[in-house]
């Protein structure tokens, strides 16, 4: 389980949490792979998919309802 927080993706505010893998901001509404990495510094938008293996990496944004297929990488 995470801890549940408000954060500030720059257009609002909207409910996140750490992914366990990278510790990365995620937007509750995000669906994230457990396999994904994302990166401290990088966040997870509202709605945005993340498939299996994909690395979001430091200071990237996956913006809101963005998707990342399969072993993809940004940043």
């Amino acid at each position: 389980m995470y801890e549940l927080v408000t954060y500030n993706f720059g257009t609002e505010m909207v409910q996140a949490h750490r992914h366990p893998n990278g510790s990365g901001w995620v937007a509750n509404s995000a669906t994230v792979d457990p396999t994904a990495y994302v990166a401290p510094t990088a966040r997870v938008g509202p709605k945005a998919r993340l498939g299996a293996g994909v690395i979001v990496a430091d200071e990237a944004i996956m913006e809101a309802k963005s998707k990342m297929g399969t072993g993809a990488r940004m940043g």
